[in-house]
C-alpha cells in the first residue's frame, strides 16, 4: 500500500531529525508501506539554520521518496497563506492509498480536496485521509488576530470543508485534540489523540549495558552518583531551568550532579553561566542518538519549562521524571512515573526534587512504572500503526 505524507507548514520535513514526521514515515516504511513525502524546499543544518535544499526528488535514509516543492511565484515563506508548485501532478503520479497531512494550517490543502474529487468523479476508491495537528492554546491563538481571525475563521473554515473526507483528525497531545474540538469545532467522533514518542531502534541501542558507564565516564560522574538531566532550547520560555540549577546548588541533602544539555539563548547566557558549579555539568547540544544514551544514563529527568519532545522521550526511555504542570499535557503520567511542578518557585522545586531523591520507596515506584509502561505507551512502531487506523493492544507490542 502507498502512503503519502504531506508536510507543508513551517519549514517542513528536515532530514535525519527525530520529529514526528520523520519517525512516522520511518516506521511506516519499516512496516512495509511504500512511503512518499511532499514537503517544502527548506531544511535545517546541524546547527538548526534554515537553508534551501536544491533537490526536487530523492530517496532518504529511511527509504522514503521525498518531493521538495518550490513556492509559487509571488509567494513568500513568511506568509501564512503561501502556496507551492506541482502538488496535484505529484499526487496523481503516486495514487496513494492513504494520505497523512501534517497540520491543517495551509491553503494548499484545497489541492488535496481537488484530488479527492477527481478520484471520486473517475469512480475510483478514495484514499483514506488522516490529518494531525500540533496547535494548542499555549503555542497558538495568543493574539486577537491569531485566535479570532486565523484559527476561528480561516482554519476553522478549512477544517469544516475537510470533515466529511477525513477518517480521523489527530491532536498530538490531549491539549491539541481539545483545540481541534473547541476552536475548529471538529466533532469528538472525528478526533483522537496520537502521541508523539520514541524511536524504538534508538531505545534498544541506548539501553545496552555499557552505554551508562561510557556516558558517565565522559562527563566525570561515577556510577554511584545520583544524576539528573534537563535541557533543550533554553530561552525566555524555559527560564525555570535556571531555578532548577539554583535549587541543585543549594540542596543540602543531595550527593549528585545535574547535567544540562542544549542551546542557551543570548539573553540568558550570562545568567546561565553564573549558575554553573561543581554540581552542574553543561554538555552543549546533543544529537538525537546521544540524547537517548544520556537519558539511559541518568536517574531522574526534570523539565520545568514548556512542553518539548523530550517529555515523551524520557518517559519512553523509562526514566522517572518531573515536569511542569500544564493542563492538557499530563499524558506523560502513566500512573505514578512522574511528578509535576505547579508554582515554579525555588522552594517548590527544591522540596520536590529532594522528596523524589531521598524517599527510596517513592523513587522505586516511579522507576518501576516508568520502565514497565514507558516504551509500550510511546513506541513509534505502535504510534505509526495507530496513525493509519490500525488498532493494536499495547500488550502485543
Amino acid at each position: 500500500m502507498k502512503v503519502l505524507h504531506i508536510c507543508l507548514t513551517g519549514v517542513g520535513m528536515i532530514d535525519n531529525w527525530l520529529y514526528q514526521e520523520n519517525l512516522l514515515t520511518k516506521y511506516h516504511a519499516k512496516l512495509g508501506y511504500e512511503v512518499s513525502i511532499i514537503t517544502t524546499n527548506l531544511s535545517r543544518d546541524k546547527q538548526g539554520n534554515v537553508f534551501n535544499d536544491e533537490r526536487s526528488e530523492y530517496i532518504n535514509s529511511d527509504n522514503c521518496k521525498i518531493f521538495r516543492l518550490k513556492l509559487k511565484n509571488g509567494c513568500r515563506y513568511s506568509s501564512k497563506f503561501r502556496k507551492f508548485e506541482n502538488i496535484l501532478p505529484i499526487i496523481l503520479s503516486i495514487r496513494p492509498d492513504i494520505i497523512f497531512v501534517h497540520n491543517i494550517q495551509f491553503l494548499d490543502i484545497f489541492v488535496i480536496l481537488k484530488y479527492l474529487r477527481v478520484i471520486e468523479k473517475a469512480g475510483e476508491s478514495k484514499p483514506k485521509l488522516f490529518i494531525d495537528s500540533h496547535t494548542d492554546f499555549v503555542n497558538s491563538g495568543n493574539t486577537f488576530l491569531s485566535k479570532y481571525i486565523l484559527h476561528k475563521i480561516v482554519w476553522r473554515y478549512v477544517s469544516k470543508k475537510l470533515i466529511k473526507h477525513v477518517d480521523k483528525f489527530y491532536g498530538v497531545l490531549p491539549a491539541r485534540t481539545l483545540f481541534l474540538n473547541e476552536i475548529y469545532k471538529i466533532p469528538t467522533s472525528k478526533t483522537e489523540t496520537l502521541y508523539m514518542g520514541v524511536d524504538d531502534e534508538l531505545v534498544i541501542e541506548a539501553k545496552q549495558n555499557f552505554v551508562r558507564e561510557i556516558v558517565r565516564n565522559e562527563i566525570g560522574v561515577s556510577k554511584e552518583e545520583f544524576l539528573i538531566i534537563t535541557g533543550g532550547k533554553i530561552d525566555k520560555n524555559k527560564k525555570q531551568v535556571l531555578v532548577l540549577m539554583e535549587a541543585v546548588n543549594k540542596m543540602e541533602k543531595f550527593d549528585g550532579k545535574l547535567v544540562v544539555f542544549g542551546s542557551i539563548s543570548s539573553e540568558l547566557k550570562n545568567d546561565f553561566a553564573s549558575h554553573l558549579s561543581d554540581r552542574i555539568i553543561f554538555v552543549g547540544w546533543l544529537d538525537s542518538t546521544k540524547i537517548y544514551k544520556y537519558f539511559h544514563s541518568v536517574d531522574l529527568a526534570i523539565f520545568p519549562g514548556l512542553h518539548s519532545v523530550y517529555w515523551e522521550q524520557v518517559v519512553g526511555m523509562g526514566v522517572p521524571s518531573i515536569f511542569k504542570f500544564i493542563p492538557g499535557f499530563t499524558h506523560v503520567d502513566l500512573g505514578g512515573n512522574c511528578k509535576f511542578i505547579y508554582n515554579d518557585t525555588l522552594e517548590e522545586i527544591s522540596s520536590l526534587v529532594e522528596k523524589v531523591i531521598n524517599e527510596e520507596e517513592l523513587y522505586l515506584k516511579m522507576k518501576i512504572i516508568a520502565e514497565r509502561k514507558g516504551i509500550i505507551t510511546f513506541s513509534y512502531k505502535q504510534i505509526a500503526l495507530r496513525s493509519l487506523g490500525v488498532k493494536i493492544p499495547l500488550k502485543e507490542i
